[in-house]
């Protein structure tokens, strides 16, 4: 698989990410998406991932997501919400299909009890499945991210670290996703 000009504007890339890979001009989705992540543009590593990725894989990438934040919420609701997910994904029958919608509507509600983003990667995470959604699982990625450091947090605290080092390793592992499509 290549990144070409013809890719992004199937996929309906953004001016700037347009601009950004005119000027790096490389085919390679993982040199791409790396070359973004030591550009500090994860959220644009991001909406290369969900596109590359089939459902099966981009659902993956965002339980992955996800559950690297889900000891952050005291409420159990968010996890409840990604192990329903991961049985849909196994055998998505009419009743799977009820019992994860009924735990992403809970998941809802887990937003207003405390670590709100880590609700909203559960959330994302069952409507990418529920859907087939891409966009909703680079929503889950993102939402982890911001899980991890407060928005009010500076470039050299503890928490925004950690949010760095958690955007490696979720881009690290949709690396691994994506070199498997070749």
């Amino acid at each position: 698989m290549e990144i070409t000009k013809e890719w992004f504007r199937k996929n309906g890339v953004c001016t700037g990410g347009f601009a950004w890979w005119c000027m790096n001009q490389d085919s390679c989705p993982s040199t791409v998406i790396n070359n973004l992540m030591r550009d500090d543009k994860f959220n644009w590593a991001n909406w290369v991932i969900i596109k590359l990725l089939p459902r099966a894989d981009y659902v993956d990438y965002a339980i992955f997501a996800t559950e690297q934040v889900l000891d952050i919420a005291t409420d159990i609701r968010p996890k409840n919400t990604i192990e329903q997910v991961k049985i849909f994904m196994q055998c998505s029958n009419s009743e799977n299909l009820r019992q994860t919608i009924d735990s992403s509507v809970h998941c809802g509600y887990a937003a207003y009890h405390g670590a709100p983003h880590v609700a909203y990667a559960a959330y994302h995470t069952a409507c990418a499945a529920i859907y087939s959604n891409s966009d909703m699982a680079g929503f889950a990625a993102i939402s982890s991210v911001l899980a991890m450091a407060d928005k009010e947090c500076s470039p050299d605290s503890t928490k925004h670290n950690q949010a760095k080092e958690l955007e490696k390793r979720i881009v690290n592992y949709a690396i691994s996703l994506v070199e498997k499509l070749k």
